[in-house]
């Protein structure tokens, strides 16, 4: 009866009349159905299409109905998944262009990022930028003319500025140095999707920062419009190993200043050589609006996570320590392979994908105790679906129709 009445306490968006039945009703009903399902049942009527295309209802809806895009399947489709695993909505290879199609079948585990509807992957000439609430494409961006210089596959993160309603690519082109692939010279470019201003659709050279990032998987993180980035250790010399580099996707620019990581503004210890020899490592996560800094440690076998609650100063909190989450192994964390929070719930736990056993776990900081979810051993990378699938025509997706399939190519 508790969960009935609280259920009932909400502040249901206008609409028009739902006819016999209370207000509140239809609200709460379609509040518990799944997203599949709750997709079939916009189509009865404007009345639930309008709520269920409300903001108020796609928060609620994805806060208990949370949702995941998983790359990697045999198929070669991107599938949007919930917890348990079924799909709820899949993005098949047969819907794209041949370019696309030899994309996603060179996909890798790891190689693709999302930023609230919008999906992106790479390859080493080309990425693509999906909208995996309509499944069409937004751009498809053909890289020609780094070749030389900047041999290896560049990265490509894509971000979303909040006071604009734009969206962003910020590409990255490495030269290597090392057997381990990574560079000490890099060269940044950025692209604005969609909208009619002057130099939209073009790329745009950018001047580099003050330090070489990495941009291996799990070593940067998007959130309020800014990309954040783990210092490449290898090729700079005199940084912390926790110093994050940050690119502002409104003013497409470096910052000048490095922001100190959490073990660096407390001025806390950080034993250098366990992080040259991999029993420390860092990594960034984007948590419930927040900036994270993952803090592995393989000596204590402990995990901690540090919220950054205040960009001006900057203030890190310590908010859970995670004890013991399997598998602890060397070479995993070298090969990225290890357990990494996705996402906290309103309930306080922790959702983290186990990347070597590709099972999707829970974590209750109260009691310490850890649950699995599902094995989701078809799938070789996933993260979390940030946008909605209910909305389909929303101001900040109209861009969809003007980039479509070859519309760019840099040469």
């Amino acid at each position: 009866m508790a969960a009935a009445a609280a259920l009932c306490k909400v502040d249901v968006p206008p609409v028009a009349n739902y006819g016999v039945l209370p207000r509140d009703m239809p609200y709460n009903i379609l509040l518990l159905l799944p997203a599949d399902v709750l997709c079939r049942f916009r189509l009865v009527s404007k009345p639930w299409r309008s709520l269920t295309s409300d903001s108020v209802f796609i928060k609620a809806h994805a806060s208990r109905h949370p949702l995941l895009v998983g790359t990697g399947h045999s198929s070669g489709e991107i599938h949007v998944v919930d917890f348990a695993g079924d799909i709820v909505k899949k993005i098949c290879p047969s819907q794209l262009t041949s370019n696309l199609q030899r994309l996603f079948d060179s996909l890798g585990s790891r190689d693709h990022n999302t930023q609230l509807d919008l999906f992106c992957v790479e390859a080493p000439h080309s990425f693509a930028v999906l909208n995996l609430a309509t499944g069409t494409v937004a751009a498809n961006v053909l890289i020609e003319r780094w070749g030389r210089r900047y041999p290896d596959a560049p990265t490509s993160i894509v971000g979303y500025v909040p006071s604009t309603g734009e969206y962003k690519v910020l590409r990255i082109h490495h030269q290597s140095f090392s057997q381990y692939g990574r560079g000490h010279a890099q060269a940044c470019e950025v692209i604005a999707l969609g909208g009619k201003g002057k130099g939209a659709g073009t790329w745009r050279l950018r001047c580099n920062g003050s330090v070489v990032v990495d941009t291996r998987s799990r070593h940067a993180a998007v959130v309020g419009g800014v990309a954040y980035f783990l210092v490449d250790l290898i090729a700079c010399a005199n940084v912390r190993p926790d110093s994050i580099a940050c690119f502002d996707f409104t003013t497409e620019a470096w910052r000048p200043e490095l922001l100190p990581g959490p073990l660096s503004s407390l001025n806390l210890t950080i034993d250098e050589a366990t992080v040259h020899n991999g029993t420390r490592a860092f990594r960034l996560a984007a948590l419930g609006g927040y900036l994270v800094t993952v803090d592995y440690n393989l000596l204590n076998r402990s995990t901690d996570l540090w919220f950054l609650e205040n960009m001006d100063k900057p203030l890190w909190t310590k908010r859970y320590p995670i004890g013991d989450p399997p598998p602890w192994d060397q070479w995993l964390f070298y090969l990225n392979g290890v357990s990494f929070p996705l996402e906290v719930l309103d309930d306080g736990r922790i959702i983290v994908w186990a990347e070597d056993a590709r099972v999707l776990q829970a974590y209750d900081p109260q009691k310490g105790t850890w649950d699995d979810f599902s094995t989701m051993k078809d799938y070789n990378a996933m993260s979390m679906f940030q946008g909605s699938l209910f909305v389909f025509c929303s101001p900040d997706t109209t861009f969809l129709t003007l980039l479509e399939d070859d519309d760019f190519k840099v040469g």
